[in-house]
């Protein structure tokens, strides 16, 4: 399976899981519900977690073949205390928070790498290394990303991608 063949497969899945998300916003520090769903998620693919950071965040490992040091791909999960008035059919069901940020989309596509890659191994793709993914709370307080380093969570590591997000730009 190609690249292209596992962006298509989990593409569905990547927009239903950033449309629960953004439909059950939760302010930092109290993520527990995505937290909750996040490693639910984790659990049906068969990946590794463990709890980082706050209780909230989420450290999940998917093994390599070789011992050293991984690489580790980071998405922040809360939200504003801003009221929505988009109107969308996912909109915020959390009076008063919302996913203005794009954390939403964050947490899914992050969702969405994981899956993929967990699904390339099972069908014998070999890792040469690791790969963790850390769903961080807190970001917009400035205070998930010490906990989560104080976890242990980044020990090893041998780079951090974190990405984000631009909806003026065209997907691709």
């Amino acid at each position: 399976m190609t690249l292209q063949d596992l962006i298509a497969k989990y593409s569905d899945y990547q927009v239903e899981m950033r449309r629960y998300f953004h439909q059950h916003p939760e302010e930092s520090a109290k993520e527990f519900k995505t937290a909750e769903r996040i490693r639910a998620e984790l659990d049906k693919l068969g990946v590794q977690w463990r709890p980082c950071g706050m209780g909230t965040g989420t450290l999940a490992r998917i093994s390599g073949k070789q011992p050293g040091r991984t690489i580790l791909l980071r998405g922040d999960i809360d939200a504003l205390s801003v009221k929505e008035e988009t109107g969308l059919p996912y909109a915020s069901t959390n009076p008063g928070v919302m996913h203005a940020c794009g954390h939403d989309v964050h947490a899914a596509v992050l969702l969405g790498f994981a899956c993929a890659v967990a699904d390339a191994v099972k069908q014998g793709a070999a890792l040469p290394q690791g790969i963790r993914c850390i769903f961080q709370p807190a970001e917009e307080v400035g205070l998930g990303a010490r906990t989560v380093v104080e976890s242990g969570a980044t020990d090893d590591v041998k780079a951090i991608i974190g990405t984000h997000n631009n909806p003026n730009y065209a997907p691709g």
